[in-house]
């Protein structure tokens, strides 16, 4: 039959809580047909992803300058998440190694330099593994388009992982055509929530780019919250960054 540490486990919860909240004398004894009151729990805003490295950012098919700033969700060996940039033949373009959750999911956060000369294709890879040298347990890999220079937006806040209740102040440091920075706060899916344009510096001086967003939650929501230039030559969108943020109501006890 049924003890309490197995109710605990089913119901996410411990044994002291068990007994505590049913008055119970003697741990080591229940009896069948005895009701047991357990505690309500309240599931993770963030939920276990589908596979052990989910990324919200770089997107695939977009164009990127370096440094690649690189956000995800993963629980992996040791909460090791190994990342390789590779071009079309294979050759190591850039590695770097981030870190997530071990026991359970948690937020990543790295970035990954390169040099090219010209405008070519490569491939993403993250993966996990027993170490660096070590074949891939698990792996992603995404195609993306890399251009030379360093990049033209950089996303400072918020911060991945961070608590934002009511509207959302996104800041960063840009130098785009005619100043222009689009905002986006997307679901977890990539769902559109709210978005806005913005102005930051151009003609190669770097400024600073502040605004809010409000995408108007009544219930606690998990978001990405991105920015990023369009081109003007082709329309693709450059140095694109989502960062995973909670989103509660305005006024929410989460960010007291």
């Amino acid at each position: 039959g049924d003890t309490l540490a197995a109710l605990a486990r089913r119901f996410n919860t411990t044994v002291a809580v068990l007994v505590q909240l049913n008055n119970i004398r003697n741990p080591n004894l229940i009896y069948v047909g005895q009701r047991l009151r357990v505690p309500v729990v309240t599931p993770p805003l963030w939920g276990e992803p589908a596979t052990p490295i989910e990324l919200f950012s770089p997107l695939a098919n977009e164009r990127y300058r370096t440094p690649i700033d690189v956000n995800g969700f993963a629980r992996t060996f040791e909460g090791n998440i190994y990342l390789r940039l590779l071009d079309t033949g294979g050759n190591l373009l850039g590695e770097q190694r981030a870190r997530g959750g071990m026991t359970e999911s948690d937020f990543f956060h790295s970035y990954l330099r390169f040099e090219v000369t010209e405008e070519i294709s490569a491939t993403l890879e993250l993966y996990e593994a027993a170490a660096v040298d070590q074949p891939p347990i698990t792996k992603i890999a995404i195609p993306l388009i890399l251009e030379p220079g360093q990049r033209f937006v950089d996303l400072n806040q918020p911060t991945p992982g961070s608590k934002v209740c009511g509207p959302v102040l996104v800041q960063g440091y840009s130098n785009t055509f005619e100043a222009n920075v689009a905002v986006e706060i997307v679901s977890r899916s990539g769902a559109g929530l709210a978005f806005t344009n913005t102005l930051g510096g151009n003609f190669g001086v770097y400024r600073q780019f502040s605004t809010y967003l409000d995408p108007g939650l009544s219930t606690p929501t998990a978001a990405l919250v991105g920015a990023y230039e369009v081109s003007p030559r082709d329309g693709m969108l450059v140095d694109h960054v989502r960062v995973p943020v909670s989103l509660y109501p305005a006024g929410s006890s989460a960010c007291r």
